[in-house]
């Protein structure tokens, strides 16, 4: 008796398995690909970067036009950029934070998987 219950919990697990292979795949989201190639930083990781590691972070991703340097030495050629005080942290990083719509050429759309 005790192996006939063993044989039907296994026999059960093996039909459910099958059973959900054959209805599609367990994630909704298999065949989806971000279109970032980094994970998207936060508020707080970024408000913990200094003004230099901002400044670095803004040019990397393309947003050198948003950036506004503040203090004494803004409007310095000689200094370099990311040496400068930066104006608008707070703007600068809810810009780095928004996605970017241009970027993903399929955002808003279902990501349903083909089988």
């Amino acid at each position: 008796m005790k192996n006939l219950f063993k044989l039907t919990i296994i026999a059960s697990i093996l039909f459910t398995l099958a059973a959900c292979g054959r209805m599609g795949p367990l994630i909704p989201w298999e065949g989806y690909v971000p279109c970032y190639d980094e994970i998207v930083p936060s508020k707080r990781s970024l408000s913990k970067l200094s003004d230099k590691e901002l400044i670095l972070k803004a040019v990397s991703s393309g947003h050198y036009t948003d950036i506004e340097f503040g203090g004494s030495d803004a409007l310095n050629p000689d200094i370099p950029s990311y040496d400068k005080d930066l104006a608008n942290k707070e703007e600068l990083i809810e810009i780095l934070i928004a996605p970017d719509s241009d970027s993903c050429p399929d955002s808003g759309e279902s990501t349903a998987s083909s089988n």
